[in-house]
């Protein structure tokens, strides 16, 4: 029988990769995720508010999407309606309500981070998008330089680590 001492954990350490997106042509959106072969969730923002599982959720002018240690992958829609495209419908209509855009949000673990023998702790600063797989590879670079073949118009994403549970 192995005893243990000291600090004890039912937990794992995970990497994890988060993102969400503003989506600003449906279409060209879904017909870049049928070509590309991707995997992600999209849906219409008053479909979601993050009372369910791995759903991003809204918090004033912030859509956001929590990654399981609290790290936040987010899009500030004040922001939008300063940038180059504040004359886009689907900005405008994301502060007044006016239309229903689609989000797009995706969410994956990794591997266990790197174990450090000299702290005797797990290594999660190390932790960059080459930890992830092709499809994730393909959302972080849709998300972070929107492009009009496309279909999004802002996002963000972000890699982590940390205990998952």
């Amino acid at each position: 029988m192995k005893i243990r001492t000291g600090f004890v954990s039912n937990s794992s350490s995970a990497s994890f990769i988060i993102g969400v997106a503003i989506i600003d042509d449906i279409v060209k959106f879904t017909d870049w995720v049928k070509t590309n072969g991707i995997r992600v969730n999209y849906s219409r923002l008053s479909k979601v508010g993050g009372t369910r599982q791995n759903e991003p959720a809204k918090r004033s002018d912030i859509i956001y999407k929590e990654a399981f240690n609290g790290a936040e992958a987010s899009v500030n829609l004040s922001h939008i309606l300063k940038s180059e495209k504040s004359e886009d419908k689907i900005a405008k209509a994301l502060l007044t309500d006016g239309d229903d855009p689609y989000i797009a949000w995706f969410d994956e673990s990794g591997d266990d981070p790197t174990w450090d023998d000299k702290k005797c702790e797990y290594n999660y600063d190390d932790i960059d998008i080459s930890w992830f797989d092709n499809n994730c590879h393909k959302l972080y670079d849709a998300f972070m330089k929107p492009s009009n073949e496309t279909g999004i118009l802002t996002g963000d994403v972000i890699c982590g680590g940390g205990r998952d549970g």
